[in-house]
């Protein structure tokens, strides 16, 4: 007995023995009984190979089939869906001759085993069975035939398998296309695409081409042979239409239905006429426009489904594929790691060593470029040596060489201070050799801030500037390429809602949004979809929208059901039925609809431009009976459109990270929508005049757009930039929101039609001053997000990386066992507490109860500072005895001396990757560096710690005058804010004050003023005069050492060091002399800042109080903050 079981959720088999099983599937129990044969148990699952190899561990004497497409696989199945199309007869001629090969090796296995069978069976001598000889005499006669069809056979399949290589350029580039699409669902899990899709899609640009071929061809279809005619004829739909005509309906079966026996002999007599017709000169050039055909139909219709972040690096990864595949290079799969693929090496093979001599050189020719960078850029991977990423090394080390012998002779240094460094390298003669990829890499390594338009000019450089443009689809394209059957998914980003983008679609389809059913999900939502679709599979033309799809999750299997009713036989739908789904990217959205439906991202504009068009367009906030109502009084127009600017501009600030917001914030078009209805509100009651800004600026900044904002910092930022555009100056006719005449307001008679033309001469790049942002901002935004791109990249093509660092299995153990190595004898087992130089015996331990009876007092000012002292030892020592432990676990699973669990395994692909791995990350202090960069500033921390254990003994031995540092690097503390309160507490004890009435006050230290601080004495009673820190960097400005303040940011770099800060207690009675120009400045772990709502508490170090050069309001709109660790 054969039982299929479909399982619909998760389903739990306990096979109990032999002949009974129970399911459990959600809350009902199936019994088994099998009494016959024993249960035999077969598991059909639709996952890729990871998920297999998972299944394999967990199921025990099991037998695996795997039925993965493969890359080749997939380019065999292509070209006979090519040859098909193109030439039938030659597929139905090698269809035939695999059958008949097939059978004739069927034929000889059935002589065989009727040939053992007798002579198993036999109870007579051989020679006495008859039947037995007669056997063996047609064996051997029909084995001589076969024999010789199969020579002829043979002959015949190199004949056809030479035809149909004419279009393996076409099959070929079909199998990367796919491949590549498969592996975006790894940047987002709605990034789904099925096989059976992209077959469809594959053969859709071949029907398409077909046609527009015909008009070419009219003399040459005459004399095709009438089958072919007949075929063509067959297959003139349009490009999209029968993608999504019967998505259930497996391309092959289609192409099953048009095959129709042909006449050997007579096929042949018509090729030769149709092959003769043909040239293949031409049959070149058509096969190479069907390729760029299907090439851009993919990116296309791909693109549409992908948010405006992943574009470019879309289109990148399509570009160096098909240059891979057309000029067989591998090496532009070392983009991700272009910068990482050459390792310092001490010693070792002769060829590694001249490398390290060439770096060397180069770091020596570049004083550009600092050492840490250096370290950054050019340490990782290359412990062990294959031909092919030496020839990478080498090239790239002779392209470097290229550029630093130019620029050795170049006194201006052109190439760094060029705004498009791609065309100059291009270009310029002293670089004509080097080819437009290495030209990205170079880019990437002493320009990465530029990273992203030299890809674009790649891009189009080699592709064309389209595969840049067609991103982005309209909801009408979507609707004319979809299906009743599949569904149309509108993929939401934050602060989006497609509702009016529907409603306004559906009136101009029909002329009213009648026949529009919408219904946002969430809780018991469920009974009232599946009634509303029911009346509408039995109405004309209705449409059901679904609004976030997301907030429904236990729905999202109900609802997969409900759609694969739509394919079932005898089911007929109406032609106009449409249902759209919108979600944002979920885990639980089903992956069937996913592959089964047409995505479509909806997204906020990009730009300040764009986000007014929005507002101001046809389906805005603000139309022309708003704008243009003229009881609001004189500056009604302007008041409202400053409303549409700050909307705009604190929604685009969210581009620059950390420096827009510590947070980001949903901000919608339901706020500006309530904030125009308030403006309006206060209007009238001003009787139309100018209504009180402050009233406004509350209402707005702290109820309507900061009801959503959760951070301080970020509450105090919003209300500084709305004051920015409600005040008096606000109204003048001069009046700039940048500074210039770029943004200078519209006129206060403007009315709305010369609004839109006033939008419309806007900008198409933002300005970074109408921010409020320093105008180098938009470097660190192209810097940040040139990191974004190589990490997708990286996340993306993992096995690419993986390949590049590792090589061979044995390769990537050998390199992972160099790192761990290295790791290991760099870094110590736990922090040594010196020694004194007297008594070589008193230890760290011995000299903290020594010094309490030395200040005859156990409460002493120091006992706090000792405290947080032996907290940080202990944090650091966990942390090393962690890391110690890790690598030599992983050092003995390596060797084969244990088994390698899930946690080391984990370990050895991060350390491969040159990330910190997850483990440790758990244990460690917040760090955003990488893992060469995060082992040096583990040796910086812990050598102050060591230093000032040091001291503590020294000073028990009357060798030092205090136990305490001269100076503390906050930098180093794994908790920071553990610093403050011990000089909090101790200051406190030293001034016989309470902690609740005193307060902070700082003072940047010069030179002069650091030196008087270390040569005066320190004694318990200093603490009263302050405690000196260091290791705070200033992000977004810097310190004038002149001026005795922050300014902005002379050079294009983002962050620059603060000199050391002396912290003094004093009483709150005692008030500041003078506060104007004083900005008080919240100081976080890393550039990061808050990272999440969550932990904004935990990152965030304090504030300090430092003087400006500008107002308070400024530097808030700036977004200055400082930082412990610089962001690489």
């Amino acid at each position: 007995m054969t039982t299929i079981i479909n399982f619909k959720e998760q389903t739990l088999l306990t096979i109990q023995d032999r002949q009974n099983a129970l399911f459990q599937s959600g809350c009902k129990m199936l019994t088994w009984t099998c009494n016959d044969n024993p249960i035999k148990n077969f598991l059909s699952i639709e996952f890729t190979n990871d998920y297999t190899a998972f299944l394999s561990i967990k199921i025990k004497q099991h037998a695996e089939v795997n039925f993965t497409i493969t890359q080749n696989g997939l380019e065999h199945q292509l070209l006979s869906l090519v040859v098909l199309n193109e030439e039938p007869h030659l597929e139905y001629e090698r269809k035939v001759l695999l059958e008949t090969m097939a059978q004739d090796l069927k034929s000889l296995r059935d002589f065989e085993d009727r040939t053992l069978e007798m002579l198993t069976t036999s109870e007579q001598h051989l020679l006495d069975r008859h039947d037995l000889i007669d056997n063996l005499t047609r064996s051997k006669i029909t084995s001589d035939e076969i024999a010789n069809r199969y020579h002829e056979n043979e002959s015949n399949e190199r004949q056809i398998n030479l035809a149909r290589q004419c279009y393996v350029s076409l099959a070929k580039r079909g199998s990367l296309l796919y491949f590549l699409i498969n592996h975006l669902s790894r940047l987002n899990i709605m990034y789904q695409f099925s096989l059976t899709w992209f077959q469809r899609t594959f053969h859709s640009c071949i029907l398409d081409h077909d046609s527009t071929r015909r008009m070419s061809m009219t003399n040459l279809s005459n004399e095709l042979d009438p089958l072919q005619r007949l075929t063509r004829q067959r297959r003139s739909s349009s490009l999209l239409s029968s993608l999504i005509s019967s998505p259930r309906q497996s391309i092959s079966e289609e192409l099953t239905r048009e095959q129709i026996p042909i006449n050997l002999t007579r096929t042949r007599h018509n090729t030769k006429s149709f092959v003769s017709t043909i040239t293949p000169q031409q049959r070149a050039a058509t096969l190479r426009l069907m390729v760029d055909r299907l090439t851009y139909t993919i990116y296309q219709l791909v693109s549409w489904s992908l948010f405006a972040e992943h574009q470019l690096l879309f289109s990148f990864l399509l570009t160096t594929t098909i240059e891979r595949e057309t000029n067989n290079d591998e090496k532009t799969r070392y983009m991700a790691t272009a910068s990482d693929i050459i390792q310092e090496e001490e010693g070792g093979d002769e060829q590694q060593q001249q490398q390290q001599q060439h770096i060397n050189e180069l770091e020596a020719k570049l004083p550009c470029i600092t050492h840490d960078e250096w370290t950054l850029f050019m340490s990782p991977l290359l412990s062990t040596i294959n031909e092919d990423k030496l020839s990478f090394v080498n090239d790239l080390l002779a392209s470097l060489y290229s550029v630093c012998q130019h620029l050795l002779h170049d006194t201006n240094q052109e190439f760094f201070k060029h705004s498009n460094p791609y065309l100059y390298l291009t270009r310029h003669d002293h670089h004509s050799r080097l080819s437009r990829f290495q030209c990205i890499l170079i880019i990437k390594i002493l320009r990465p801030e530029l990273l992203l338009p030299s890809i674009s000019q790649y891009v189009a450089e080699q592709m064309g500037s389209k595969f840049l443009s067609s991103g982005f689809a309209d909801i009408q394209d979507i609707y004319t390429h979809s299906s009743p059957q599949a569904p149309i998914i509108l993929l939401l980003s934050s602060g989006t809602d497609p509702t009016n983008l529907l409603l306004r679609f559906a009136k101009e389809t029909r002329g009213s949004a009648s026949h529009l059913d919408v219904i946002s999900l969430g809780q018991g939502q469920g009974p009232k979809v599946e009634e509303v679709l029911s009346k509408a599979l039995t109405l004309k033309g209705r449409w059901i929208f679904l609004h976030n799809c997301h907030l429904s999750a236990s729905f999202m299997p109900r609802l997969r059901v409900l759609v694969n009713n739509f394919s079932k036989p005898g089911l007929e739908l109406d032609s106009q039925f449409r249902l759209f789904l919108s979600t944002k990217p979920d885990v639980h959205f089903p992956l069937e609809l996913l592959q089964l439906g047409l995505k479509m991202t909806i997204e906020w504009p990009v730009g300040l431009k764009s986000s007014l068009l929005q507002t101001f367009g046809p389906t805005g906030i603000v139309n022309e009976k708003v704008y243009d109502n003229e009881t609001l009084g004189p500056y009604w127009r302007r008041l409202v459109f400053n409303l549409a600017f700050f909307h705009a501009v604190i929604h685009e600030r969210k581009k620059f990270g950390a420096l827009g917001w510590n947070l980001s914030y949903e901000f919608n078009q339901s706020d500006l929508e309530v904030a125009v209805l308030e403006l309006e509100s206060l209007v009238h009651r001003s009787k139309n005049q100018i209504p009180p800004f402050d009233v406004f600026c509350y209402l707005a900044g702290s109820v309507v757009y900061g009801g959503r904002v959760t951070d301080e910092f970020d509450r105090r930022r919003l209300l500084r930039i709305i004051e920015r555009f409600y005040c008096p100056e606000t109204l003048k006719e001069d009046y700039s929101y940048a500074g210039d005449d770029t943004y200078k307001a519209p006129n206060l008679d403007l009315n709305f039609s010369g609004l839109l033309s006033y939008i419309n001469a806007l900008p198409d790049f933002d300005d970074p001053r109408v921010f409020g942002m320093h105008p180098n901002t938009n470097r660190a935004l192209m810097y940040v997000q040139a990191n974004q791109l190589v990490d997708m990249l990286v996340a993306i093509e993992p096995q690419y990386r993986m390949m590049i660092s590792l090589g061979a299995s044995s390769d990537s153990d050998a390199a992972c066992m160099t790192i761990i190595n290295d790791i290991t004898a760099k870094l110590p087992h736990f922090i040594e507490t010196g020694y004194g130089p007297q008594a070589r015996h008193i230890t760290f331990e011995n000299a903290l109860a020594k010094i309490s009876d030395k200040l005859e007092s156990k409460y002493h000012a120091y006992s706090v500072f000792f405290s947080l002292l032996k907290q940080e030892l202990r944090a650091y020592n966990e942390l090393l005895e962690l890391i110690h432990t890790t690598c030599n676990d992983l050092r003995r699973a390596l060797v084969g001396e244990t088994v390698v669990s899930e946690i080391l395994e984990e370990t050895q692909r991060t350390l491969l990757m040159h990330e910190m791995p997850r483990v440790w990350k758990k244990k460690s202090y917040p760090s955003t560096k990488s893992l060469l960069a995060w082992i040096a500033d583990n040796l910086i921390r812990i050598a102050f710690f060591k230093e000032w254990t040091r001291l503590i003994v020294t000073y028990v031995e009357d060798k030092a005058s205090s136990p305490l540092p001269p100076i503390f690097n906050i930098g180093a503390f794994y908790y920071p804010k553990g610093l403050f309160s011990a000089i909090l507490q101790s200051s406190a004890r030293s001034i016989a004050l309470p902690i609740d009435q005193l307060k902070f006050t700082y003072q940047v230290l010069d030179n002069n003023e650091e030196c008087q601080m270390l040569q005066s004495s320190t004694s318990t009673n200093d603490i009263a005069n302050g405690i000196t820190i260091d290791g705070i960097y200033i992000d977004g400005a810097q310190w004038d050492n002149e001026r005795h303040q922050i300014i902005d940011c002379t050079s294009q770099q983002r962050t620059h060091r603060l000199p050391p800060l002396l912290c003094k207690l004093i009483p709150k009675s005692i008030e500041n002399v003078d506060s104007t120009n004083v900005y008080e400045c919240p100081v976080y772990l890393t550039a990061l800042r808050a990272v999440s709502a969550s932990e904004a508490a935990k990152h965030l170090v304090g504030t300090i109080t430092i003087p400006c050069s500008e107002t308070e309001s400024f530097w808030t709109t700036r977004s200055i903050a400082g930082i412990l660790e610089v962001n690489e």
